[in-house]
């Protein structure tokens, strides 16, 4: 894909618009295989990290923050229409990150505060929240 894209600009900067759009179409094809495989990923991560979780705990671990927003927000709206009246959210206490920062909990919070979802933190246990639905 970036090689596509370098090559692209390349073309165009040598004044060949044509392999300049074929190259862009390449990477752009690539780019888009790229993101599919990326959510198969996620897909598999989140079902494998969930799977011996009950229904009131969804477990973000493993996961880009952009795909644990959308995992968040499909579990949160699914357990609304069920009619569940809480959800713990485990998304690590960021021993795995660059620095030991935390990187999901932060958008967990801006997703609990924009739907205007009681929660607290550190319960039931350190990197996880309390969700009150």
């Amino acid at each position: 894909m970036s090689k596509a894209f370098h090559d692209s600009q390349e073309a165009f900067k040598g004044g060949d618009k044509h392999a300049a759009k074929e190259l862009s179409d390449k990477g752009k094809a690539h780019e888009a295989k790229m993101h599919e495989a990326n959510a198969k990923a996620a897909k598999v991560i989140f079902a494998h990290k969930n799977s011996t979780q009950d229904q009131f705990h969804v477990d973000l671990h493993g996961l880009l923050v952009t795909e644990a927003a959308g995992f968040l927000e499909d579990r949160i709206t699914r357990q609304q229409k069920e009619g569940l009246d809480h959800l713990v959210v485990i998304y690590g206490a960021g021993n795995h990150s660059a620095g030991g920062v935390r990187k999901i909990k932060p958008e967990v919070e801006k997703i609990l505060v924009a739907r205007k979802l009681k929660f607290e933190h550190d319960n039931p246990n350190h990197g996880c929240c309390y969700v009150t639905l």
